[in-house]
């Protein structure tokens, strides 16, 4: 949705331009990256997730995270569709990474 539907529906339903749409994105996905590089490679962000949610229960938070994403964006009004997409991505990032993690694929301890 985020990449292939997401600008045309957003451009369409909202009319705005596709340099904000740009940027809206591009926000998300460095929100995304910094949130599970902060979760999984720092000492203080690995223990803050350790008392939310102990592994597997981590990746069971971080889809909570994704939903809760899904339905602010489906508002319809752009600046709370905004905070919904950029939820949805940064909970997206940090899901796949746990979910990486937790298969062995790699490990930041």
């Amino acid at each position: 949705y985020n990449l292939s539907i997401g600008p045309l529906f957003l451009l369409d339903e909202f009319g705005k331009q596709t340099g904000i749409i740009g940027v809206m994105f591009a926000v998300g996905a460095a929100s995304g990256t910094i949130c599970a590089v902060a979760v999984t490679c720092t000492v203080r962000g690995r223990t803050m997730l350790q008392q939310v949610a102990r592994s597997p229960f981590d990746i069971c938070a971080s889809m909570v995270g994704i939903g809760i994403g899904v339905l602010v964006a489906a508002i319809p009004s752009f600046p709370v569709h905004v905070l919904g997409v950029v939820l949805l991505m940064c909970f997206n990032d940090l899901a796949a990474t746990l979910m990486t993690e937790f298969n062995g694929s790699i490990n930041t301890e």
